[in-house]
């Protein structure tokens, strides 16, 4: 839980800075979309293993479910992860499928293209 809080104060404090800056933001950088889109993976790493480096032994362990990509009516079984306001389904290969941000004014900064 000591790993946790740091991480998490740090997605909360690029949230509020992101929210000061959001009415100055001109026409849409896909790039810096895609950036945002991936930063839990480059914060807490792409696989399981990673993110219990990253976080420690998560609060709970749990089979969970998510939709495919191609049809949403089929759903893939997961490992379910929980830390204090997280929640990450990590697929049966290992790799990391989603990242749920839970706890109110949590965000996740721009990662990786520098402008």
């Amino acid at each position: 839980m000591t790993r946790v809080l740091p991480v998490l104060l740090l997605l909360w404090g690029f949230a509020t800075l992101e929210a000061a800056v959001a009415g100055t933001v001109g026409p849409t950088d896909i790039v810096r979309v895609d950036d945002y889109i991936g930063a839990p993976r480059v914060l807490l790493g792409r696989t399981g293993a990673e993110v219990e480096r990253a976080l420690g032994p998560p609060l709970e362990r749990e089979a969970g479910a998510v939709s495919t990509y191609r049809d949403p009516s089929v759903f893939r079984p997961t490992r379910r992860l929980s830390y204090p306001g997280l929640v990450i389904d990590v697929l049966d290969s290992g790799r990391v499928r989603r990242v749920r941000i839970g706890a109110p004014g949590r965000g996740v900064p721009f990662v990786g293209s520098a402008e």
